[in-house]
């Protein structure tokens, strides 16, 4: 029975000392939860920010349609009064 090299992620075997040795990785490699969480919150309120950004502009654009919509009748009459004035 053959017995396989013991190297898994958690550490080798050292068959100098016959102790396991942990791998070791540094610290800087990676970001910190709280990094995370912050880049998360950041892009959270810039996508509430555009999202509110839109739909102010849709809202504006939809009530200047209907303001112009309503106004379209009068305003032929309008220019007939200032022609004739």
């Amino acid at each position: 029975m053959s017995i396989a090299p013991d190297n898994c992620r958690s550490g080798i075997q050292d068959s100098r000392l016959g102790q396991r040795r942990i791998f070791e990785i540094p610290k800087s490699l990676g970001f910190t939860l709280l990094e995370i969480i912050l880049a998360m919150a950041i892009l959270g309120m810039m996508s509430l920010a555009i999202y509110r950004f839109v739909q102010s502009n849709l809202i504006a654009v939809y009530t200047s349609s209907q303001v112009s919509a309503a106004e379209a009748p009068y305003s032929e009459l309008r220019d007939l009064l200032i022609e004739q004035w």
